[in-house]
């Protein structure tokens, strides 16, 4: 807990609306792909993500859920 406490104590409001931001699309995501993503896992993705410099709320969701799938 301790650790997630000092992980959002550098956050800036910036960074929590795309963190916000990028939850939503994943859960919506996961849902239209009748996928379960425990909140662990997508927690840890997203941070991991984040952390590793992503901010684009679509690529963070897609790093919960996968990249959406191509037809050829």
């Amino acid at each position: 807990m301790r650790k997630a406490m000092m992980f959002a104590a550098h956050l800036s409001v910036d960074d929590i609306a795309i963190l916000e931001e990028a939850i939503d699309r994943a859960l919506t995501l996961a849902a239209e792909r009748g996928l379960e993503v425990a909140p662990e896992q997508l927690a840890a993705k997203l941070c991991e993500a984040f952390w590793n410099g992503e901010r684009n709320p679509k690529r963070l969701a897609e790093a919960v859920v996968g990249p959406p799938s191509v037809l050829h």
